[in-house]
């Protein structure tokens, strides 16, 4: 709970400095459930609770952002897209350093 008498814009900011709410970037929110993850050793689920401190557009802007980087993120749906990345690096530098000649 926030403070007694915490209002308005504060009451967002009494959430956050409790460590009750994550309110951010999707690394926000990654940082947030991998410190949960470390404190418990792993949940079942993870629920969001939504409030009406945002308009509409901005939270189903959220719940997009949060459904496009912090879910693949746990899921690892990012690894076969982050290797081939790295192979391709990988390769790249290896070429520019090749001598080039017949």
């Amino acid at each position: 709970m926030p403070p007694e008498g915490t209002r308005g814009d504060d009451l967002a900011q009494a959430f956050i400095d409790s460590g009750a709410a994550t309110i951010g970037t999707p690394d926000d929110a990654i940082a947030a459930i991998e410190k949960v993850l470390a404190e418990t050793g792993g949940v079942g689920c993870l629920m969001l609770m939504a409030h009406d401190w945002a308009k509409a557009r901005a939270t189903a802007d959220s719940y997009e952002l949060f459904a496009r980087y912090v879910v693949p993120h746990f899921q690892q749906m990012q690894v076969n897209r982050e290797t081939s990345i790295e192979g391709l690096i990988a390769a790249r530098k290896a070429a520019k350093a090749a001598p080039h000649g017949f």
